[in-house]
């Protein structure tokens, strides 16, 4: 007798079919059953009528839970089981606006042709070496061809291109901080090429600070805001974190600090909260509220491309920050792939009172990612000024011309930012100045540094009666309303700003 090839395990959220947890008139018998874990972090057995499965993680007893299954397994927990729902493990990847790389070379290609070899040495303007900054150079921008590296110590990078040419049509530079990141065009090929990056400095303004000045201290008290991310660096001089929660699968709880990447939370908690004064530091626009970290992405593995943030990961830290009493929650993450656990958790939280914004995404002018788009949520495209930039830095690329009916022709929307009905705001997300770990400052850009732009503005808007009002669907629409009302239309047309900017 041939035995039966059993199907693959795969990874499932299930759910009660509303909400993110079984009615209290339910029996948790009817729902799902957990057996008791060896320890917090360890797989548990769990059982759903008769079938038995590996439970990975649970929001409580009678909540959902992230689970391995075979597809016989799922045949038989529906029938089974009717009343769950049963929604694939997905991932979302932060928003920031993306970075160029460049092509490989296939090894055929690269024996057909002779190589060019390049030495690239960066530098501040205080002639010490830039260390870690990731240097792109093509020699066929339009194909992609080039090589790329990340520069040492001494501040230097070895490229092998597969193709000789005369110039470097393009080279980028993106340093992990204190400068800004550049591009350079039609560099003469040299074996040493020397470039010169420009600092930032913490006393010129960036668009938050064009827009919004030096807000106040106290702005934002009384209101919780979470940022959903890659966790907040703790020990930043100009943030302060109450608490919070890693939901990652398999890491400690309590680790809702910096996850070791790129910085993309602390850089988003210091637009909404920092605390800092120019010329040292940074100042966000509700430095008053109380700021929780919920970390969703992995801890990043040095020398391995970090890992994106399951919906299970984003759905537990909404519920996180239900739990904890948050009024915003603020979410730079986004992804192609609808989700019915996101969605669910995005309406949980509305009726609590707690209303989710969500960076819109950066495909160059795609349609709005998910969960940005669900109905629940506050979707926000990214705008920039061309005066408040470098003119050879990465962000002047991105500027596309206002139409004739903008206020300031200076103002734009940018070329990397989705856009479409879902638009609720737009908000400054070009070469933003903000803080990332352990307590250093840099330039970032896209739809995620639009997102706590919009949350820290909201936050000092309802600081006060709305932020008492009792947590339910009423103080959510309040919330927004009150958005609504500050919002002034800049002529970028409707699916570009929805309201348009806060101000």
């Amino acid at each position: 007798m041939i035995a039966k090839e059993m199907s693959p395990t795969n990874r499932y959220i299930i759910m009660p079919m509303k909400g993110l947890r079984s009615p209290r008139s339910v029996s948790t018998a009817s729902f799902f059953v957990s057996m008791p874990r060896t320890s917090q972090m360890a797989p548990a057995s769990a059982a759903v009528g008769q079938t038995l499965m590996n439970v990975l993680d649970e929001l409580g007893e009678d909540g959902s839970k992230l689970i391995e299954a075979t597809d016989e397994q799922l045949v038989a927990i529906r029938g089974q089981a009717p009343g769950l729902r049963i929604v694939p493990e997905v991932f979302y990847h932060s928003a920031r606006a993306p970075q160029h790389a460049a092509s490989a070379v296939s090894v055929a290609a690269a024996k057909s042709q002779p190589a060019l070899k390049l030495k690239i040495n960066v530098k501040d303007s205080n002639g010490k070496p830039v260390t870690g900054a990731k240097v792109v150079a093509f020699t066929d921008f339009a194909t992609k061809q080039g090589a790329q590296g990340t520069t040492d110590t001494h501040g230097n990078v070895s490229l092998t291109c597969g193709t000789v040419a005369a110039l470097l049509e393009r080279v980028y530079i993106y340093p992990t901080c204190s400068q800004w990141p550049t591009v350079r065009l039609n560099l003469p090929v040299a074996r040493a090429i020397k470039l010169v990056l420009k600092p930032i400095d913490l006393s010129a303004p960036d668009l938050l600070t064009a827009l919004y000045g030096a807000c106040s201290l106290t702005g934002g008290q009384s209101v919780k805001v979470g940022v959903i991310d890659t966790g907040i660096a703790l020990a930043h001089p100009d943030l302060t974190v109450s608490g919070g929660q890693n939901t990652v699968v398999g890491e400690a709880p309590t680790a809702f600090g910096d996850n070791g990447g790129e910085g993309h939370g602390t850089h988003c908690a210091g637009i909404v909260a920092g605390h800092g004064a120019s010329p040292t530091g940074v100042r966000g626009l509700a430095p008053g509220v109380e700021l929780l970290s919920f970390r969703v992405f992995p801890q990043v593995v040095p020398g391995i491309q970090a890992a994106p943030a399951s919906n299970y990961s984003i759905m537990k830290a909404i519920d996180a920050g239900i739990q904890a009493g948050c009024h915003l929650l603020s979410l730079s993450l986004a992804g192609p792939t609808q989700d019915e656990a996101t969605a669910a958790a995005i309406t949980e939280a509305w009726d609590a009172g707690c209303v989710c914004i969500v960076a819109a995404g950066n495909d160059g002018r795609g349609p709005v990612g998910f969960p940005a788009r669900d109905s629940g949520a506050i979707a926000v495209s990214a705008m920039g000024r061309e005066t408040l930039f470098p003119s050879d830095s990465t962000d002047a690329e991105e500027i596309v011309r206002p139409p004739a009916s903008a206020v300031d022709p200076a103002d734009f929307i940018a070329g990397f930012s989705d856009f479409g009905p879902q638009i609720a705001f737009t908000a400054p997300g070009v070469g933003i100045v903000s803080c990332v770990p352990p307590d250093r400052f840099a330039v970032m850009s896209g739809t995620s540094m639009a997102c706590p732009a919009v949350a820290g503005y909201i936050a000092t808007l309802i600081s006060g009666p709305i932020a008492a009002m009792p947590p339910d669907a009423n103080r959510s629409a309040a919330i927004v309303q009150a958005a609504v009302a500050a919002a002034k239309p800049q002529g970028f047309g409707p699916t570009y700003e929805g309201h348009g900017p806060l101000t």
